[in-house]
């Protein structure tokens, strides 16, 4: 924008009488035109200047309009490059596409000018506002839930939460780039609000996300971007409680917020790690076990080995993940309905190698009781590969009999069950199990790591007879040697 001029607008038409009309118009009104006649044109002219908002038509050669708002749209946000789609009155099917892609408004032809230039300046209107507004702090009491629509660092806006832990939350979300789904796992703010453990639980995040990232295997869930999300931390208010309605609006609103007795007591400025990985579809093999039981072997057998590939590939880059639960393998499912395991929620992960720091709090316990080995049970820490292969083999045991191996009244029963290694084998439970696959799961349980497989590998390897035919022989290079 010069000095003088209200604006710089860009108009992509590649009717020439059009482009002349607009451009007239325009500059009439005080505003700097630049016309070009299609849509790599208008790319060329976006990269080597800087305009305030962009008249797209949508019918042209070569590039046209919708794939030129694409690629707009991978580089702007609809808030810094406002676009107005330039239509023929009847074709409602782009107009919608457009939309979809993230165009800001549409105007018909043939062109009324006053239509346009009212549409353009409101748009120029709401940009300025964005910019000139203050920034609202964000306050925060005890959730993190975040409204449908709200736009993350600009670049991801949430659709709803779909999973809630002690530890973090997770949303749905869509990519504003791509328009591709997306999950966004998002620290709770209370993990590093008033936490005394609040640099480990920040550095366990960032663990989490140095680990996928060195992970690459399709059985892994994927890595995309990592951000924060700027938060003014508050104490919460000193009598009663917000609800969740409360809640939500202060979060994201806090001039809706609900008056209590006394004001929230604001702290510093905090930052709120975030991580962006893949959408999956499907169910965590948790919700397949609560809702069907026992499985049976081949099916068994044939969904854990991928997931036992990909501890395998973790163990190689030095990593072990700590929590193999069911709740901690998702069954994916792609459009045409087939299953893909993938192992999530490094969250506890250890590095076994280039660790500098240990990020286990002394005397914890980390992990899911049922779950756990005995050496993690005993809090030793000294975790390592054979911890995992004892994790897994319990998911096994639970899947072939419908129950874990040890089940107790409480925390602490539990793991004094876990840490004295006596437990039935699972051909107690269902005597229908081939008594070698039963001594494969009781060797891999074994009390003490040296005496479980050297490793998940060839814990996969001694597996693989009890899958099913096309399932052995996909993976029977990968366990071989």
């Amino acid at each position: 924008m010069t000095v003088d001029s209200k604006g710089s607008i860009l108009v992509v038409d590649d009717n020439p009488d059009n482009r002349d009309l607009l451009s007239r118009r325009l500059q009439r009104k005080g505003y700097v035109a630049v016309t070009v006649g299609d849509g790599e044109a208008a790319l060329q002219a976006l990269a080597g200047q800087g305009f305030d908002a962009v008249l797209l038509d949508i019918r042209m050669p070569g590039m046209d309009g919708l794939e030129c708002l694409r690629q707009i749209r991978l580089s702007y946000t609809k808030v810094v490059l406002p676009v107005i789609m330039v239509t023929a009155e009847t074709d409602s099917s782009s107009v919608v596409r457009a939309m979809q892609l993230d165009a800001n408004d549409y105007v018909t032809k043939p062109l009324d000018f006053p239509v346009v230039l009212a549409r353009l300046e409101g748009q120029l209107r709401l940009k300025r506002d964005m910019a000139n507004a203050q920034p609202e702090r964000i306050l925060v009491s005890s959730s993190d839930a975040l409204q449908p629509g709200f736009l993350l660092d600009e670049r991801y806006e949430i659709r709803l939460a779909v999973g809630h832990g002690g530890f973090a939350v997770v949303y749905e979300a869509t990519q504003l780039s791509t328009r591709q789904r997306v999950a966004i796992k998002l620290l709770r703010v209370d993990r590093i609000l008033g936490h005394a453990q609040a640099e480990t639980e920040l550095a366990r995040f960032e663990r989490e996300m140095q680990v996928i990232g060195r992970i690459q295997h399709p059985n892994i869930v994927r890595l995309i971007d990592s951000g924060h999300l700027e938060v003014m931390g508050v104490t919460g208010p000193t009598k009663g409680k917000v609800d969740a309605t409360d809640e939500t609006k202060a979060l994201l609103h806090p001039k809706h917020a609900t008056a209590r007795d006394t004001e929230p007591e604001l702290v510093a400025q905090l930052a709120l790690p975030f991580l962006v990985m893949e959408y999956l579809d499907g169910e965590p093999l948790s919700d397949v076990f609560e809702r069907d039981g026992k499985q049976g072997v081949r099916w068994t057998v044939d969904t854990m080995l991928p997931v036992l590939s990909a501890v395998h590939a973790a163990h190689e880059e030095g990593v072990v993940h700590r929590d193999l639960t069911p709740a901690n393998i998702f069954l994916a499912t792609d459009k045409r309905g087939a299953v893909s395991p993938r192992v999530l929620d490094f969250g506890i992960a250890k590095l076994t190698r280039d660790d500098a720091v240990d990020l286990t709090v002394t005397s914890s316990v980390l992990g899911t009781p049922r779950y756990m080995s005995p050496e993690q049970a005993r809090g030793e820490g000294v975790v390592s590969a054979a911890s995992d292969q004892y994790t897994l083999a319990v998911v096994l045991y639970q899947a072939l009999t419908g129950r874990t191996p040890f089940a107790g009244p409480s925390f602490f029963a539990v793991l004094h069950m876990v840490v004295s290694g006596e437990f039935p084998p699972p051909r107690q439970f269902e005597a229908s199990l081939p008594e070698e696959l039963d001594a494969v799961i009781v060797r891999a349980m074994s009390l003490e790591p040296q005496e479980r497989y050297p490793s998940v590998h060839a814990f996969g390897r001694a597996l693989l007879p009890f899958a099913s035919d096309s399932v052995r022989a996909h993976w029977a290079e990968v366990f071989s040697g």
